[in-house]
This record gives structure tokens, sequence and C-alpha cells, in this order.
């Protein structure tokens, strides 16, 4: 017996107080079957499962997911980078978006001055009449108006048309067509400018050089103004604005030059060259008012990113 304990690593003492019987048998049992089996032996072949394989939908869908995640990494990547690089300009950026936004506005202002200048000035001057005179004849010199239309009604609102086109300029960069037409509008503002400059003579009907100079810019400021108009319609159908603002734009051009030949007619019955003439100055102003309003909500993509 007491080898038997021996054997096992266990007292008599620590056998009869501790021990459970089931324990005993359940340890015998383990180390028969080790007899018999014998010992376990690492070089057995371990037999595995082979490896599952994702399928064909499962590995692009999987693939797709991480494009994704990159492409939208890059995407945040580069949207930082020109954020900063936006604050880093900081006030230029701010001041050149908001000369931009100036010069619309001085397109809403210049005709809506020129229009009230005339009408300004001929309420100043009794013996004019806005039917049988032109509109030159106020700032004809000597004249009690000549200051306020020379400088202010020819002068300053063909500054305001040049501002108007240097925004125009600045916005739409896009093709040569918007080019084109936004220096047509500026040719405008200098034939306007280079009127108010040179003043025509009394009844304008005299041959000094300072007449016939006025007479040359006033052209090149009415031809400017219809030829812009014209442009400007083809632009907008270019660009896919409204079509009742592509059809308004060439109409008015059109108009506008049907009425400065009528004016410019040694025959005409009505006698009334200067009706002729403040039509055709009326329908372009009222144009370009129009126009320059629309900029302020049309959703163009050069617009916004103004």
């Amino acid at each position: 017996m007491h080898s038997f304990l021996a054997l096992y690593g266990r007292s008599p003492r620590r056998w009869g107080q501790g021990a459970h019987p089931g324990h005993v048998g359940a340890r015998s049992s383990l180390l028969l079957r080790r007899a018999i089996d014998g010992p376990r032996c690492s070089c057995r072949p371990v037999v595995t499962r082979p490896p599952l394989r994702a399928s064909h939908k499962l590995v692009t869908c999987e693939r797709r997911y991480h494009d994704e995640r990159l492409s939208n990494r890059s995407a945040t990547i580069t949207a930082r980078r020109s954020t900063s690089a936006l604050a880093s300009l900081g006030s230029p950026l701010r001041c050149y978006m908001s000369l931009r936004r100036l010069g619309i506005v001085c397109g809403i202002l210049g005709p809506l001055l020129w229009l009230s200048l005339i009408g300004m000035a001929g309420a100043m001057r009794p013996e004019f009449r806005h039917v049988t005179h032109y509109i030159s004849e106020l700032g004809e010199r000597g004249s009690s108006t000549e200051f306020l239309m020379r400088y202010a009604a020819f002068g300053f609102t063909g500054l305001l048309y040049v501002c108007f086109a240097a925004a125009l300029l600045a916005t739409f960069r896009d093709g040569w067509y918007s080019t084109l037409a936004a220096g047509l509008i500026g040719l405008d503002g200098l034939g306007r400018i280079g009127a108010g400059v040179f003043a025509c003579d009394p009844g304008c009907g005299g041959l000094s050089s300072n007449q016939e100079l006025h007479h040359l810019f006033a052209t090149l400021g009415f031809s400017s103004g219809i030829l812009a108009a014209i442009a400007w319609g083809f632009t907008f159908h270019r660009r896919g604005w409204p079509q009742p603002l592509t059809w308004y734009s060439v109409g008015t051009g059109i108009l506008a030059l049907i009425f400065l030949l009528v004016m410019s007619w040694s025959r005409n019955p009505l006698n009334a060259p200067g009706l002729f003439e403040h039509l055709a100055t009326g329908v372009l102003s009222l144009w370009l008012l129009v126009f320059a309003a629309g900029l302020t909500r049309h959703p163009d993509p050069a617009l916004c990113r103004s």
C-alpha cells in the first residue's frame, strides 16, 4: 500500500483527507490509455481544412470599397489643400471678388444714371425738345447743362460702362465670344467718354474738329452698344441661358439699329431725329440694365466662382 502511494506521490494522510474516489479512477484510466496507445508523437499528420475561397462578387465589392475610400481620401486632401490655398491668399482674393461684384453694380448704375441725367438736363433747359433735339445738344459748348452732360452723363457713365466690361472680362474667361462681347461694352463706354471730352458745337451742326471728334466717338458708342447686344445674345445661347433673354438681346440690337437709321434718314417725314435717338439709347440702356441685374441671380458656373 505504501509503495503504491509512493508511486503516485500520495501520502496516506493526504489520501484520506482531500482526495475524491472519482478523481483517482479518472486518473488511472488516463494512465492506462496512454500505456496502451503509447506516447503522443508530434510527427503525426495534422488534418486541416482548406481555406475558404471568397466569391467573385465579394472580392469585387471589397475592392470597390477600398477604391471608394482611397478616392474619398484623395478628394478630402485636395479640398483641404485648396481651402488652405484660398486661406493663404486671404484679403487679396476677397478684394478681387469684391471688385468683380462692384463692376456688376456699375453695370446697373450706368444706364440708370445716363437716362436720369438726360431727363434732368432736359428739364433744366425749357427750350430743349426731346423730340426734335439731339441728346448731344444738352452738352453743347456754352450751354447751362454743358458741365453736367459732358462730365457726369458722358464721362462718368462711360467709366461705369468700362468697369462693367472689365468685370465681365474677369468673370467670363472660357471663350473668345464672351471676351468679344465684353470688349464691345467697353468700347461703348470709351465712346461715351470721348463724346464728353469733345463737346459738339451749338446745335451740333458745326464743322470744327471738336464736332467731328464728338460725332466719331458718338458713332463708336452707338455702334458698339448695338453689336454688344447682338453678341451677348449669341453668347447667352451658347452658355445655355434662357431662350427669351437670347431673343431679347438680339432684338434689342436690331431695334436700336433701325431707330438710328431712321434718325439719320434725311427724308424722314416725321422730322423727329431726337425722338429716334432717344428710343435707340433707351432700348440699349434698358437691355444693359436687365443684363447686369440678371447677373446677380443667374446660376451660371462662371458667376458661382465669383
